[in-house]
């Protein structure tokens, strides 16, 4: 459950910032970062996979999703309050930071968990059934 609800986050913070940009540009000037918004948070989510990939066969899957989950929503309260676009992008970058971790260590729990002969199965249905947990529960019927 929580690795769907990880998954939900991450899928959902696309859409909600996607979609609130140009309120946010009005609200706090500096155009010039509206690309660096996106691509802040999508560099810092590429740079973090392997790094926490490589922390979570040393340190544990559990302790590295928590650190990752912890990243992800202390950068996304510190986005919600930035006062400019520069705080904006750094706060990204944190947020980007926790993305990465939480989507490379649920997979990698994922396919901890299922027999080689599931595991694509499951792998498919994670991200889905974190965006449609809220709607219905056919997922955990797909899921078993």
């Amino acid at each position: 459950m929580s690795i769907m609800l990880g998954n939900f986050l991450g899928g959902l913070e696309a859409t909600v910032v996607g979609t609130a940009m140009p309120t946010i540009v009005t609200d706090l000037g500096g155009l010039h970062f509206y690309s660096w918004v996106f691509s802040a948070y999508m560099l810092a989510t590429a740079v973090s996979m392997p790094l926490f990939g490589k922390f979570s066969d040393l340190f544990g899957k559990k302790r590295m999703f928590i650190w990752a989950a912890g990243l992800f929503l202390l950068g996304s309260g510190l986005s919600g309050i930035s006062g400019a676009m520069w705080h904006l992008v750094i706060f990204r970058t944190i947020q980007g930071i926790g993305a990465g971790g939480v989507g490379i260590v649920s997979m990698s729990v994922i396919g901890g968990l299922y027999e080689p002969k599931h595991r694509a199965r499951a792998m498919d249905m994670s991200p889905r059934c974190g965006v449609s947990r809220a709607l219905s529960d056919r997922c955990s019927e797909a899921s078993s």
